[in-house]
């Protein structure tokens, strides 16, 4: 499919990806994605080396939420979250502020004190997970220049579709104080009745906390209760108009049992609660003028309210801290698509958003005692954004050429040119793909990292303040990719990429007489990121499939030269799925290595490495799916949680060997 073919499935269907087509193996290259140009193209014709998460890769191994499917892209890893449960992605080096989240093609708001928590996004109704990794979009600004996640969702068909998904986790051989008491509740339902679409989903998430050593007052993990509810309704005036609105709620309880060092050199009970609430407001307007012309606006506002307890002694009958932020960000983006001929299509629009940051604190120390203070007073940013971009088609090359002007009220403009070229050359069975990304990236300090105070010295031990005197981050990255596939038996990609950050900002570490851990974001002058990564897919006889990568990412301070902490260097995965029954059964082992990674900015702490071995069983009859597994069959776990205000650096599971079971049904 080339250059006609590519233009007539833009004319048919805007950048909205409503109607996506469906996936299937990860050889099948005429899936269709849309991250990489937010025009639709097939794998094989996308400039923009894309990687996807099917549907039925989701289902196959039973993910419930995005942080569970993501670690299925060769070279993106995790990281925890400062002050909740919660785990954000990193790609290429670079990390939570960097990498773009999009649902729907729209931003997922970061929380006034993380990044997006990828734990929180529900697998319910997902078509497909798309990731480009890197910033050598023009399309999506600073904060995608780590890379880009597209959680692309079902869109309501012209029958009622209703899903309800029940899944319980145990330990497996641990004592009882190691149980998690998990359980995940997940119903929804969707359709079309004419021209009116509807959706309605509800995610349960429930977490209990582990103790696994009674004899001490900290407890190794945390409750958690999640609530979502995510709702759609839109309407087809014909073919050529299309308004939808949705509306999205999140709320979490999560409390932490944490312990406070007294005089006596004794340790008490010091409990942490936050109470987060999200809500999503999100108006959509597609209207397709022509047969070569088509628009897309988008409304939104997001708001994110956060109430945080510290040092909360059990004993008392008020809170001891109490802190309470709430952050509002108010977006509106048009974008606007032209097919200029055989050999062009033109992609053009502009962002304009506005955020604003406020942030309380109030302190008790008695039952009638209590001081209140503004930390943060309506801090706000107002940033305008243009981005023009050109698709060329050149026979078997394709060529994307794009410009993106950033103006914002408080730093100076920037203009961040990007270029990207691909070449299919198909021989006999195999079909190779070769990829070449150039980009300059430009971020403006979020409000977060400008006044934010993360106090978590209760029972982490430390506290990170913001600094309004960061300058925006620059970037220049080259990337280069080749991808071989023969029919749908083997498969192979290899990348090798590189780039330069100029004032990368990270959370630092400052000496000072505190004894309290103090971090402030500051600017890094010059770091530098390198990387390759490799994967292979082959069928095997006997209905077999084995599948594996390997990442190796080094991100190097030019001006010390010791590595950022906190980024893996080496990741792997292989995958051995075995189908048999009639393919009604799917047996399925999936052994990950995490590598080994600084903790400090020193180098002088870091983190182990470690491998996880899981094993899923799938069943599914008619429209019922049962599912049974062992998650970590080594027994890999962390020490226990002692009572201690210094730091601890291992990021290894809370559980060892864990059972789960669960069913879905499917009318």
């Amino acid at each position: 499919m080339y250059m006609r073919k590519g233009i007539t499935l833009v004319a048919i269907s805007t950048v909205c990806p409503f109607a996506l087509a469906s996936t299937s193996s990860s050889y099948e290259l005429e899936r269709v994605v849309v991250t990489g140009s937010r025009t639709m193209k097939t794998l094989k014709e996308t400039p923009v080396k894309t990687e996807v998460i099917s549907n039925e890769r989701i289902q196959e191994q039973n993910y419930t939420n995005v942080s569970e499917a993501i670690l299925d892209i060769s070279g993106v890893t995790l990281q925890g979250l400062r002050g909740k449960e919660g785990q954000s992605a990193v790609m290429q080096g670079l990390a939570e502020e960097h990498i773009l989240v999009l649902v729907d093609g729209i931003p997922v708001l970061q929380t006034s004190s993380n990044g997006v928590d990828l734990s929180d996004l529900s697998t319910l109704n997902i078509k497909q997970i798309e990731v480009v990794k890197g910033g050598a979009s023009a399309l999506y600004g600073g904060q995608a220049m780590g890379g880009v996640i597209n959680i692309i969702t079902q869109s309501p068909e012209d029958k009622t579709q209703s899903k309800f998904r029940l899944e319980r986790e145990a330990n497996f051989t641990g004592a009882q104080n190691e149980d998690p008491g998990y359980t995940n509740l997940m119903l929804s339902t969707q359709g079309r009745k004419k021209s009116l679409l509807y959706g309605l989903s509800l995610v349960s998430d429930k977490h209990r906390s582990i103790d696994r050593d009674e004899g001490t007052v900290s407890r190794d993990s945390n409750d958690t209760d999640k609530l979502i509810i995510n709702s759609r309704i839109g309407y087809y005036f014909s073919k050529k108009h299309k308004l939808e609105l949705r509306y999205n709620r999140f709320s979490e309880q999560n409390k932490t049992y944490g312990s406070k060092l007294l005089s006596n050199s004794s340790y008490t009970e010091a409990n942490d609660k936050s109470d987060i609430l999200g809500e999503k407001l999100r108006l959509t307007y597609k209207l397709k003028s022509s047969e070569s012309f088509d628009s897309t606006f988008y409304l939104s506002q997001d708001r994110v309210q956060d109430e945080l307890s510290l040092q909360d002694d059990p004993l008392t009958a008020y809170t001891e801290s109490l802190k309470t932020s709430e952050f509002v960000e108010n977006r509106f983006e048009y974008q606007g698509n032209l097919i200029a001929g055989e050999n062009h299509i033109l992609t053009g629009g502009f962002v304009t958003a506005s955020t604003s940051l406020d942030q309380d604190n109030k302190t008790q120390t008695s039952e009638n005692t209590a001081t209140s203070s503004s930390e943060v007073n309506n801090k706000t940013s107002y940033t305008n954004e243009i981005y023009m971009q050109d698709d060329w088609f050149l026979g078997r090359s394709e060529i994307i050429t794009g410009v993106r002007l950033t103006k914002d009220k408080y730093f100076e403009e920037n203009i961040s040119p990007k270029i990207n070229y691909s070449y299919n050359h198909e021989y006999g069975d195999y079909t190779s793909t070769y990829r070449v990304a150039l980009g300059t990236g430009y971020r403006i300090p979020s409000l977060k990292e400008r006044f934010y105070v993360l106090d978590h010295r209760s029972f982490a031990g430390y506290v990170v303040y913001g600094n309004d005197n960061l300058a925006p981050e620059t970037s220049r990255s080259i990337q280069f990719t080749y991808d071989l596939v023969r029919n749908k038996e083997f498969a192979f990609n290899i990348s090798v990429y590189n780039n330069q950050v100029n004032n990368l900002i990270i959370a630092s570490e400052q000496n000072d007489d505190s004894s309290d851990t103090t971090f402030k974001y500051q600017n890094v002058d010059r770091v530098n990121i390198t990387g390759y990564e490799f994967g292979a897919s082959m069928r095997l006889p006997n209905s077999m499939e084995v599948s594996g990568s390997f990442n190796h990412t080094k991100a190097v301070n030019e001006d010390t030269g010791n590595i950022i902490p906190n980024r893996p260097f080496y990741t792997g995965n292989i995958s051995l799925k075995h189908r048999f029954y009639k393919d009604k059964i799917q047996s399925i082992y999936l052994l990950r290595h995490f590598g080994e990674s600084y903790a400090t900015e020193d180098n002088s702490e870091g983190y182990v490495g470690y491998q996880q071995l899981d094993w899923k069983l799938n069943t599914r009859l008619g429209d019922v799916d049962t599912f049974v597994g062992i998650r970590n069959l080594f027994d890999i776990k962390r020490d226990s949680l002692i009572d201690s205000a210094d730091p601890i650096y291992d990021q290894r599971p809370v559980l060892g060997r864990t059972f789960y079971a669960g069913v879905q049904y499917e009318i």
